[in-house]
């Protein structure tokens, strides 16, 4: 883990560097870098240890609706068609829930995973308004640098070490490291 924040520091934080940010800037990154991504998918990966995914899953696409209920409540007029969605998308959350899909969990940690995905739409929604540093990938590079800080500090202090990781885990981050910063496919061709 802290050989991955090395290189991500090496690799990642000059173009952080070059956009020259105020205090003001790397404050509102961190904190929506922190919002969204230890709110949402840390909390999400903590809650999983002890619910099945496929009701994670289900849990977690509430997502949208939340942010049509913080996009209401900001003032903004819904189309009537995003307001049918999000109630055809609501009753199939209620119709996965209630049937039996092979798979239960405590009730506690299937709150935590709403908790997650009720951070991360209002992070999606509420931290437009944050100072942010200037460069998509600069303002990125700083949302994940921190929030990677934040995560291993909680990591480690829950009592995991970087001897756990499995070598299966590491080419896994690999691949998903390497697929991820990869050039796109080509589309198809006439």
């Amino acid at each position: 883990v802290a050989a991955l924040l090395a290189i991500g520091l090496l690799v990642l934080l000059p173009l952080a560097v070059r956009a020259r940010p105020t205090l003001r800037q790397l404050a509102g990154s961190s904190v929506l870098g922190c919002w969204l991504l230890v709110g949402g998918p840390g909390l999400l990966t903590v809650s999983e240890t002890h619910v099945p995914s496929n009701i994670a899953a289900v849990l977690a696409s509430t997502t949208s609706i939340t942010v049509c209920i913080w996009r209401r409540l900001s003032g903004e007029r819904l189309p009537r068609m995003t307001l049918l969605g999000v109630a055809v998308g609501f009753s199939g959350i209620v119709v996965l829930l209630v049937a039996p899909a092979g798979g239960s969990a405590p009730v506690a940690w299937m709150l935590l995973t709403l908790v997650s995905a009720a951070l991360w739409s209002t992070g999606s929604f509420y931290g437009r308004g944050l100072p942010r540093v200037d460069g998509l990938w600069a303002a990125t590079t700083v949302q994940m640098l921190v929030a990677g800080g934040v995560m291993t500090a909680a990591g480690l202090a829950a009592g995991e070490r970087p001897g756990d990781v499995s070598t299966r885990a590491v080419l896994a981050l690999t691949y998903l490291i390497g697929a991820g910063t990869g050039r796109p496919a080509p589309g198809p061709t006439a």
